[in-house]
């Protein structure tokens, strides 16, 4: 008896001790991130790799972290029994979800809305008229910057003189609202282009494969498109995005290092695993150039500096503040820089700018809390006759129509998706249904946004021969297989089907060699004939050509076929991800 009270008094302490950390943990994230919501805690703890975890904590962070737990457990252990702590577990589960916004995320999320049966208009029915001269697009979003930093009143100084200098030359709104599905980057990047909500980036690889995202309408009238961001291309699958929705090129910090000689990158590094806002820029005047000058293009950039928890401040930038304001000045700075250089290109005279903040700041400034939020935004060198209402309430949706129209192209309706064009005088969602129904109604259940997300694929098992002892390689790998994704510009299969020509009914042994997709902990389940023959694990961040034997016993096989299946843990879409082989050669033993 005094084992088993023993036992349960060490269950209930790990308890009690995983609940305070996990809580404390919780606390000094809302205290550092006061507006961060449920959505944005879950993709950071499921997307961010460790060490870029690791790469922005400073000293600080650890201290102030552990002070709760410091300061909660000992209370808990020594004053209360074990049948109090076991309600004090229960009650700190309870606390967890109510602080994330578990509860509310999840009721609402359990209830339907017909939003979209009621309001998306879908791209594919509206009408859109281009100028005889199709104008350029030059898209810039500026990472967690708010319109209401110019008020010296709220954070000391106007920290983005240059921009706010910007707003007088082109149109804008103050009204620029924060919503769910729009608030972390990836989201933010989504929901302007396509005018819809970011639920999930993890349930499929393809982002809503049958919308229509208006970088594919300018695609398909003969535009060039190119997205670059500072940061890792690959981060929250934004390349995949970027892939699927209407951009020929998607680059990152791989793509961008790779012009810098290794001495000269040391200035370069930024924050987050990318490279500094100034960097970027430079870079964008490489990708213009390669631009055809005969074809209407459209560049998006991405900058990062002011990336929270930690930010960079160029060494061409001063520390007055000694935060993160100090950053925003310097982006400010930054930015401005580039549009001047820009004014003066020959690219100028028929592109229309755009330059938004992809959400709102989710870190502490020292700022009075009376500080009204609001992201910033504003369109410059539109055509004639394009005004906005300053005073305009808006959210992240009603982007996409409003960029449309600044490049001098007339929609029929003057709407996008869920988006209403600004310069329109029909009132958008977020004035109709005001911000918290309209929150409210984005994050309810609708069948309409879970068919626009549905693949419409049948599997055919066609089976090709194969002359045992024969070397497959690369391409060739496309005709025993009825699915392939070419993806970064390689071929991703999750299964082959293959008829066996010259077998004599021995056991068999197969040399694979392959790439897969991997980020974190994975593996790869690789069966033949729904027998498992290997489970392959990886490495976090492991990135190399693998080769390997698979012995597959007779008994598998079935009327001389074989079909291979390679289900990634990694990807957990309709179908997995999968490999992309690069040779194979089956040998009868």
């Amino acid at each position: 008896m005094k084992l088993i009270n023993k036992i349960a008094d060490i269950v209930v302490l790990l308890l009690f001790c995983f609940v305070v950390l996990c809580f404390s943990i919780l606390l000094y994230v809302k205290y550092l991130y006061p507006n961060a919501d449920y959505e944005q805690i879950i993709i950071t703890i499921k997307d961010t790799p460790l060490y870029v975890f690791l790469s922005n904590i400073i000293t600080i962070d650890y201290v102030l972290g552990s002070l709760f737990f410091i300061i909660i457990f000992p209370l808990g252990y020594f004053f209360l029994n074990r049948k109090q702590q076991v309600y004090a577990v229960l009650l700190g589960f309870l606390m967890i979800a109510f602080v994330s916004g578990f509860f509310e995320h999840h009721f609402f999320s359990n209830m339907e809305s017909t939003l979209y049966e009621d309001e998306y208009v879908n791209p594919k029915n509206i009408e859109y008229k281009f100028p005889k001269e199709k104008r350029n697009l030059l898209l810039i979003y500026l990472e967690s910057f708010e319109e209401g930093f110019s008020n010296s009143n709220w954070y000391g100084k106007n920290i983005i003189a240059n921009l706010e200098d910007l707003r007088k030359q082109g149109e804008f709104s103050r009204e620029h609202k924060s919503l769910f599905g729009t608030n972390f980057s990836i989201a933010a990047l989504f929901s302007s282009q396509c005018a819809l909500p970011l639920k999930d980036i993890w349930s499929t690889r393809f982002f809503l494969p049958k919308v229509t995202c208006f970088p594919e309408i300018l695609k398909n009238n003969g535009y060039q498109t190119a997205i670059v961001k500072a940061a890792d291309i690959t981060y929250t699958n934004a390349s995949v995005y970027a892939k699927t929705h209407g951009y020929d090129v998607a680059e990152g910090f791989d793509e961008i290092k790779e012009n810098y000689l290794k001495d000269d990158l040391t200035d370069r590094i930024g924050v987050f695993g990318g490279v500094t806002d100034r960097t970027l820029y430079d870079y964008a005047k490489i990708k213009l150039s390669d631009f055809d000058k005969n074809k209407p293009f459209m560049l998006t950039l991405f900058s990062l500096d002011t990336h929270t928890p930690k930010y960079y401040l160029d060494n061409k930038c001063e520390s007055e503040f000694g935060d993160i304001r100090d950053a925003f000045m310097c982006s400010d700075k930054a930015v401005a820089d580039f549009i001047e250089w820009f004014k003066k290109s020959p690219y100028y005279d028929n592109t229309t700018i755009v330059i938004i903040g992809d959400h709102l700041l989710n870190s502490r400034i020292k700022f009075s809390r009376k500080a009204k939020r609001g992201i910033f935004n504003v369109f410059l060198n539109t055509p004639e006759g394009l005004n906005i209402d300053e005073n305009k309430i808006f959210s992240t949706y009603d982007l996409a129509p409003t960029i449309l129209e600044a490049m001098g192209i007339e929609l029929k309706p003057r709407k996008f998706g869920l988006g209403v064009s600004l310069f329109d005088n029909n009132v958008t969602l977020v004035e109709k249904f005001g911000v918290s129904k309209f929150k409210y109604n984005l994050i309810k259940q609708s069948k309409y946004y879970d068919e626009l997300a549905e693949i419409e694929y049948k599997r055919i098992d066609v089976y090709h021969p194969y002359r045992i002892g024969q070397e497959i390689k690369d391409k060739d790998f496309l005709v025993y297989t009825d699915t392939k994704d070419k993806l970064l510009d390689k071929y991703y299969i999750d299964r082959l089907n293959i008829k066996l020509e010259n077998y004599k009914g021995g056991d068999l042994e197969v040399l694979l060699s392959f790439f897969a997709i991997i980020g974190g902990n994975s593996n790869i389940d690789i069966s033949v004939n729904d027998n498992s023959v290997m489970k392959y694990d990886f490495k976090p961040l492991e990135i190399q050509p693998f080769h390997i034997k698979l012995d597959v016993s007779k008994e598998f096989v079935k009327d001389n076929k074989l079909q291979f299946k390679f289900n990634n843990s990694n990807f957990n879409s309709i179908y997995g991800l999968g490999i992309s082989p690069l040779t194979m050669k089956i040998i009868e033993k």
